[in-house]
């Protein structure tokens, strides 16, 4: 044998290798399918992140709209409800104005059915 013959010799048993462990009988194959795979994931992830830093600033700006929405409502419900509160105070102020004005009208008849009372018995005792 030649050299030549030798080194085809080695050449077709390190080509027999690959194919004797069930593998691909070139690694360039693997390494681009790989190298494939590996941008793909990339390129899909780098897509991932983009989508969740849009959501997240998504959210962000709908929770600030939201807070922003909630805080007007919260101010119309306070405003209105103060308003509702002072109305009631100022009733609460004039119905106690008006049982106090009962209340003394009250005190000025039970007075004057005294005095009444008191006549009608000094006019049943004189008749009497």
């Amino acid at each position: 044998m030649t050299d030549e013959e030798e080194v085809e010799g080695e050449e077709e048993e390190e080509e027999e290798k690959p194919e004797a462990a069930g593998g691909p009988t070139n690694p360039s194959e693997i390494h681009k399918n790989m190298t494939q795979h590996a941008a793909f994931v990339a390129e899909k992830l780098n897509a991932l992140f983009a989508t969740t830093v849009k959501i997240q600033g998504d959210i962000a700006d709908l929770e600030n709209k939201l807070r922003a929405e909630f805080d007007e409502k919260v101010r119309v419900h306070h405003e209105l409800a103060m308003t509702r509160i002072v109305a009631l105070e100022e009733l609460c102020t004039v119905y106690g104005l008006r049982l106090d004005d009962q209340k003394r009208t009250q005190e000025q008849q039970a007075m004057q059915l005294d005095d009444l009372q008191n006549q009608v018995g000094i006019l049943f005792f004189r008749f009497h």
